[in-house]
């Protein structure tokens, strides 16, 4: 991810030019001739930029996609139900795999709508017209950082469902233990 955004904070400084203000792709204040000149001078090197990063977020996904979805379904939810079912006390965990869930079923969607950005991107024409590349290379962008914001909810989501699972094993361990020392004594 890093990387990926590198390259697209780097084709957005290609085009926009090293003094750009950032502004967000519905203000559409009007570009000056200069700044439109630049963005059609490095037409070409800003879309082979986005072609590659394009290609490396596919991968991405896929690979992180795959990951939530095991996590989920193969870690979240067995052990949600072997808990359940051995009666252990896991609402806490039940409501963040809910969560969870909630979170990579956004985490499709604005995958989906930041591919569509960096499409509607790579087919405007630069040369012809600058402005409506700038602006959707400022959209791209907007919907990448979306995406970016739920990768580290998700990953703050993982990160409390362990902790809760660390609290439940080390209350279950105590409960075996104390269970095991009165019998012995």
């Amino acid at each position: 991810i890093v990387v990926a955004t590198s390259l697209l904070v780097g084709a957005i400084f290609v085009v926009a030019g090293h003094n750009a203000t950032i502004v967000r792709a519905q203000e559409h204040p009007a570009l000056s001739e200069a700044h439109m000149q630049r963005i059609v001078a490095n037409c070409v090197s800003a879309k082979a930029s986005l072609q590659q990063l394009r290609s490396n977020d596919v991968s991405l996904r896929v690979n992180r996609g795959q990951l939530y979805e095991y996590i989920s379904a193969k870690l979240m939810a067995r052990f949600n139900g072997r808990a359940a079912l051995n009666r252990l006390n896991n609402a806490q965990m039940v409501t963040s795999a809910a969560e969870f869930e909630r979170l990579l079923a956004n985490f499709r969607v604005a995958y989906q709508h930041y591919a569509t950005a960096v499409t509607d991107v790579l087919e405007t024409d630069c040369r012809k017209n600058p402005q409506d590349f700038y602006y959707r290379v400022i959209e791209a962008r907007d919907k990448r950082s979306e995406v970016h914001q739920l990768v580290l909810r998700l990953a703050q989501g993982v990160n409390e469902y362990h902790g809760m699972f660390i609290v439940l094993m080390d209350d279950y361990t105590r409960a075996l233990n104390g269970l095991g020392g009165e019998a012995n004594g």
